[in-house]
């Protein structure tokens, strides 16, 4: 299952790439949402359909690392559940 919430950095990397290859100051938040999911490279194909989809996912993990520290925050029962595992292995 899922550990950590991605969702403010994908909204963020995707707001960035919104603006910079669509020319979209303020895309819709809760479509961007729906990309939390499905492969980068299936929403490049989606999304940035005028672009190679190989090099949009380049240019979101590329843009991404800057999101990744700021924005990924564990679940609150992840640290729980990571010493619960330790202690059965």
């Amino acid at each position: 299952g899922t550990i950590v919430d991605t969702d403010q950095m994908i909204i963020a990397t995707y707001t960035e790439l919104f603006k910079i290859f669509k020319n979209i100051s303020n895309p819709d938040i809760s479509h961007i949402l729906t990309f939390s999911g499905p492969p980068t490279f299936d929403t490049m194909v989606n999304e940035f359909p005028e672009y190679n989809p190989h090099v949009m996912e380049e240019e979101f993990k590329k843009r991404s690392k800057k999101y990744q520290i700021k924005y990924t925050k564990a679940y609150p029962y992840t640290k729980k559940m990571l010493l619960d595992l330790k202690e059965r292995l």
